[in-house]
C-alpha cells in the first residue's frame, strides 16, 4: 500500500480601503501570503517541499448611472494552490486501460484578472453584464501518457501560460405572480501556448455556455 503524507501551512496579512473617488466609490486591498507546504512519500522515505509567498492587490470601482443602473470595473491578482491528491505521485488504477497519478512538482496557479460590468433593472428584470480577461500562470492540466498498448497513464503539469476573455451575461425576472425565469451565459475565448509540453504552440477555441431555468 502506497501513503503520502501532505502538510500545507499558510500565514497571511491583509489590509483593505474603501473611499469615494468622485462619482465613483473605490475599494481597494492587498493580501501578503506566505505558504510552506512539506509531503512525504511514507513508501520509499522520499521527502518533498515547497514555499513560496506573494503579495496579491485588488481594485474595484463602481458608480451609479441614472436611477437603477450601476457601472463596476476591477483589477485584481489571486493565486490556487493545487489539491493534495493532484501531488500524490502513486498511482491510482481506475480500470484496467486507466492509471492515474499526481505530480509533487506542480506550481500554484498565479491569475490577474481584468473585468468591467453594468448592472440595472426595469420592470421587474433584473440584468447584468460583465467583459473580462484573464492572465493564468501555471495553471494545472492533463497529460496523458501511454504505457503500453492499451493502458494509459493520466497525470497533472503545470501549463506555463494561458489568456481567456469573454462576456458574461445574466437575467432574471417574473412572469406573473408564481412563475420566476432566469438566463446567464459566457461568451468566451480561451488561448493556451504548450509548446514547451511538446504541445503545436499556441491553440484556441471560442464558445458559448448559456444556462436557463423557469
Amino acid at each position: 500500500v502506497n501513503h503520502f503524507r501532505y502538510h500545507q501551512q499558510v500565514d497571511a496579512a491583509y489590509g483593505q480601503y474603501q473611499a469615494p473617488l468622485g462619482p465613483w466609490r473605490l475599494q481597494a486591498g492587498l493580501r501578503l501570503e506566505a505558504a510552506d507546504v512539506s509531503m512525504l512519500q511514507i513508501v520509499g522515505d522520499i521527502p518533498g517541499a515547497r514555499h513560496d509567498f506573494g503579495a496579491y492587490p485588488s481594485l474595484h470601482l463602481d458608480r451609479d448611472l441614472g436611477d437603477t443602473g450601476k457601472l463596476l470595473a476591477g483589477v485584481s491578482r489571486r493565486i490556487t494552490r493545487p489539491d493534495p491528491e493532484a501531488l500524490n505521485p502513486f498511482e491510482d488504477q481506475q480500470d484496467t486501460h486507466n492509471l492515474k497519478a499526481g505530480n509533487p512538482n506542480l506550481l500554484p496557479q498565479d491569475t490577474w484578472s481584468y473585468e468591467l460590468g453594468y448592472t440595472s433593472s426595469w420592470k421587474g428584470l433584473t440584468w447584468g453584464t460583465t467583459g473580462y480577461y484573464r492572465f493564468d500562470r501555471n495553471s494545472v492540466t492533463d497529460i496523458t501518457q501511454p504505457v503500453s498498448a492499451d493502458v494509459v497513464l493520466i497525470t497533472k503539469t503545470n501549463l506555463p501560460k494561458s489568456r481567456s476573455g469573454g462576456l458574461e451575461f445574466n437575467g432574471n425576472g417574473k412572469l406573473g405572480s408564481k412563475l420566476s425565469y432566469a438566463l446567464s451565459g459566457d461568451l468566451f475565448y480561451n488561448e493556451i501556448d504548450a509548446a514547451s509540453l511538446g504541445g503545436p504552440g499556441l491553440r484556441s477555441t471560442t464558445g458559448l455556455n448559456l444556462k436557463a431555468s423557469l
